[in-house]
């Protein structure tokens, strides 16, 4: 089988909506209200900004890659397109765990997520300018 009839099988966005689940799903587990017991290795070692670095640059990466696969837009338009749905559901995501027991809603996490979506969308773009073949 090959890619196009795979891509017919598997639509291109899939991955970003499987990824979208899977972040709301996270932050749906109750966390840890501040001074709780043991320590918090998560917190000591400030990973909580990284890691939504990690997580929304993905999310935008995976949308930009739909985007390319399954409209054929220019590149520039898929790069914004990817940016705003990851940035958007960074801060829908942020409201979310204002309602989950030992979550909290940061504005610096937001600002983290779009962080985290431009790296993902740069990060295509710079796939995506280096696998074209080269022409003289």
């Amino acid at each position: 089988m090959n890619f196009r009839a795979l891509l017919k099988l598997h639509p291109p966005w899939w991955p970003a909506v499987a990824w979208m689940v899977v972040i709301f799903v996270a932050s749906s587990i109750p966390g840890r209200p501040p001074g709780g017991e043991g320590p918090n290795w998560f917190d000591e070692y400030n990973l909580d900004k990284a890691t939504h670095f990690f997580i929304y640059g993905l999310l935008s990466w995976l949308w930009a890659f739909a985007f390319r696969r399954g409209t054929g837009w220019p590149l520039p338009k898929t790069l914004a397109f990817a940016i705003v749905i990851a940035t958007a559901y960074g801060a829908t995501d942020e409201g979310h765990q204002f309602f989950v027991p030992g979550r909290y809603c940061s504005l610096s996490d937001w600002t983290a997520d779009a962080i985290g979506a431009l790296l993902g969308a740069a990060g295509f773009y710079w796939y995506g300018t280096r696998r074209r073949p080269k022409t003289s």
